[in-house]
């Protein structure tokens, strides 16, 4: 293999990586979105309301209130998660 074939090698890989990552930031940024949209609508419904939450691919039933301080908690981790990587991104 000559110099420039390792070299077109390296350029490929490289270019794969950059795909694969915008593709998990947009990921994140569809996960931040939906977040947002969720606690938007569980803001507006009675506290003791009865809803169910994923948890481990198993659906738990709650109450809003409890639901919520959960939510928002892990909606800022994907906020700044998704924050993150758009810096990364630009560096």
């Amino acid at each position: 293999m000559s110099a420039t074939d390792s070299k077109i090698e390296v350029l490929k890989t490289l270019e794969k990586e950059r795909i694969r990552l915008l593709g998990q930031m947009d990921d994140v940024g569809q996960d931040a979105a939906e977040h947002r949209l969720v606690l938007k609508t569980l803001s507006e419904l009675p506290k003791d309301r009865k809803c169910y939450r994923l948890i481990g691919g198993v659906a738990v039933e709650r109450t809003v209130g409890e639901v919520l301080p959960a939510l928002e908690a892990h909606a800022n981790k994907v906020t700044i998660a998704n924050e993150h990587l758009h810096a990364d991104g630009r560096d």
